[in-house]
């Protein structure tokens, strides 16, 4: 049967043009069942007419004829079309189609097409249509529901039909006969419920659904549910590949993943991808699995979006040993660890989040580098922090995030360096029992523009604990006045640097207040300042000339251990209100400063014996003597 007419069929669009099979050595059955023009029930498999791809119309275009120009396909919707007014995009959610320029399927997520796979010369794409026992349609006998006793079962709607016992079954025959006809393609799930126990297929050595390369496991949404049913150790998704032999390509979309830990033992993930890459996870389900929702480990250039993580024992989402993800988009609730887990994980980006109310963490980076995490809202995180840098997790950015109302707020240690904390509103309740931020073992470390709302009275709102060269800038602290200090730095903490921030006492409505403990710590603050120590040996030179805009200095030490006098020519200073201070340190050499034509003194000479000092400004054309400190 041939027609142009363009039919719907389960969220596919299709010409209703139906030949034999390319998956199937069966012809498609000759009978074709119309309901409301919106459905057609088909025995076997589908193979879709492909679609031109063409910048502008194609000529004598009839009724339902398709074209795709490259980002939007269109269908005819006259007898004939000739203008582009006959044209109507086609935009539904769930709709395929297959493109003849680039032999490939493609999917529309409700915002653009996605390519799902193909290529390299003319082929059919596969599709297989899985029923669940509990579907539309789905009898035992043409009448009566099925029982999901593991008796037989059909569904005029799809290839195969469940039995409600060991679904994984079906599922895994729908999948291996697309692999094995090297076509790629999509399993499409009607909506019901699909019991995945530990059973194995023939030929199959791990327990679960076990997805190929470019092969796209598609549900209805919530109402499409995967649960695990069986007392073991299995996941109820699987895409491993190995190291010398990655998937690709994959996509897992509009699932609920159960994983079903109150009545399940042992440990298992709802999606487990080892050494898959370039795949994606969107719009899915993934809660109450005995471990983590999902774990990917060893795998690269995956997305995960728009997605739902709730209740499952362990991580929302768990990343090992995985590089350049993108985590993006979605809800990570109630988890029994975290919202979000990497470990050993570099390159990835976490972004644009909700993470709340997760047991332990919101989001926990250990020993991973080099990721970036944006614009999350992380709260309500019971136990401890809101988010964690912990165990050598260097170079990362952590930007625009809300960090709020979590039992501690956000921790970096264990050696944690050269991260950038930046532009973050962290806020505490009254009932935390921690810092708003805390950098405790971790050197070198950027704290630059945050802003951190602190009511709770037990700890200090941004504390520097056993850490070196922290940068602390331009942050605002707003904290209760107890105890009596926003800024907290330990006495094993040294050369750390703080640059205008606000530190206000919101019970005073007051300037706050600082507790430095720490060594050698320096400050640009509007209530003190700290100008760098320089020291310079002058050995037995007689002359020296220094150079004050050529070192970032405006601190001089000079030292000798011989005997004698250096008489000391200034150069120019570099900007107009430039500090100097020269301080002679030895016993034995002093140290002369003659009037000059850039040297304005108080005298004609100023000569520095042991720890006497002489202050200057540069005004511009000259050195201007402000003090001149002479030890009696």
């Amino acid at each position: 049967i041939m027609s142009s007419k363009i039919i719907k069929i389960f969220s596919f669009l299709l010409p209703l043009f139906l030949f034999k099979s390319a998956l199937s050595q069966d012809p498609l059955p000759a009978k074709i069942d119309v309901s409301g023009e919106t459905e057609i029930s088909i025995g076997k498999g589908l193979v879709l007419k492909p679609v031109p791809q063409t910048s502008s119309p194609p000529a004598d275009a009839q009724l339902g004829d398709l074209y795709f120009d490259g980002s939007s396909l269109y269908t005819c919707t006259q007898p004939t079309c000739t203008v582009a007014s006959d044209w109507d995009v086609v935009s539904e959610e769930g709709d395929l189609f297959y493109n003849d320029a680039d032999n490939s399927l493609y999917f529309y997520n409700g915002t653009e097409w996605q390519k799902l796979g193909g290529g390299e010369g003319p082929k059919a794409v596969g599709t297989r249509i899985v029923a669940a026992c509990d579907s539309l349609d789905s009898t035992r006998d043409g009448i009566n529901p099925c029982l999901c006793d593991g008796s037989a079962c059909s569904n005029p709607r799809a290839d195969y039909t469940c039995d409600g016992v060991d679904d994984q079954q079906e599922i895994n025959q729908a999948i291996q006969e697309i692999a094995n006809a090297g076509l790629g393609g999509s399993v499409y799930l009607l909506a019901g419920t699909y019991n995945i126990s530990e059973v194995l297929l023939d030929g199959q050595t791990t327990p679960g659904i076990n997805l190929k390369s470019n092969i796209s496991l598609i549900g209805e949404g919530a109402g499409t549910v995967l649960k695990a049913v069986s007392s073991s150790n299995y996941n109820v998704i699987n895409a491993h590949g190995t190291s010398t032999n990655h998937l690709s390509g994959i996509l897992i979309s509009q699932l609920r993943i159960d994983g079903n830990k109150d009545n399940v033992s042992g440990s298992n993930f709802g999606i487990s991808f080892e050494y898959v890459d370039d795949s994606k996870m969107t719009k899915l389900w993934v809660e109450n699995l005995t471990s983590s929702g999902v774990r990917l480990e060893n795998s690269s250039c995956n997305i995960l979006s728009k997605s739902f993580f709730l209740k499952n024992r362990s991580d929302g989402i768990y990343l090992f040993s995985s590089q350049d993800n993108i985590i993006s988009k979605s809800n990570f609730s109630e988890n029994g660890y975290a919202g979000i887990r990497l470990e050993s994980s570099d390159n990835n980006i976490i972004d644009s989040n909700i993470v709340y109310k997760n047991d332990k963490k919101g989001i926990l980076l250990n020993s991973s580098s080099n990721n970036i995490i944006l614009g999350n809202n992380i709260s309500y995180t019971q136990s401890y922090h809101g988010l964690q840098l912990y165990s050598s997790s260097q170079f990362n950015i952590v930007y625009g995030n809300n960090i709020n109302n979590n039992n501690q707020g956000f921790l970096i240690n264990q050696s944690s360096t050269h991260n950038l904390i930046s532009s973050n509103v962290i806020a505490l309740s009254s009932s935390a029992s921690d810092y708003g931020i805390r950098v405790y073992q971790s050197g070198n470390n950027l704290l630059v523009g945050n802003s951190i709302y602190d009511e709770e009275t037990t700890s200090a709102s941004l504390s520097i604990a056993n850490s070196s060269e922290v940068l602390i800038a331009s942050n605002l602290i707003n904290y209760p006045g107890s105890p009596e200090y926003g800024i907290e730095i330990d006495s094993a903490s040294s050369d750390n640097y703080l640059a205008g921030n606000q530190v206000i006492d919101s019970s005073a409505d007051a300037p706050g207040k600082i507790e430095d403990n720490g060594t050698e710590t320096k400050y640009t603050q509007k209530e003190k300042m700290t100008i760098e120590r320089w020291e310079r040996n002058l050995g037995s030179s007689s002359l020296y000339n220094l150079y004050a805009s050529r070192y970032p200095h405006s601190y001089v030490v000079f030292t000798s251990s011989s005997p004698g006098t250096t008489n000391l020519t200034l150069k120019d200073g570099k900007s107009a209100g430039d500090l100097l201070i020269l301080e002679n340190k030895s016993s034995l050499r002093q140290v002369k400063v003659d009037e000059a034509a850039n040297v304005n003194l108080g005298d004609s000479s100023r000569t520095l014996e042991q720890y006497e000092t002489l202050e200057l400004i540069w005004n511009g054309t000259k050195w201007i003597e402000v003090k001149y400190v002479d030890r009696p």
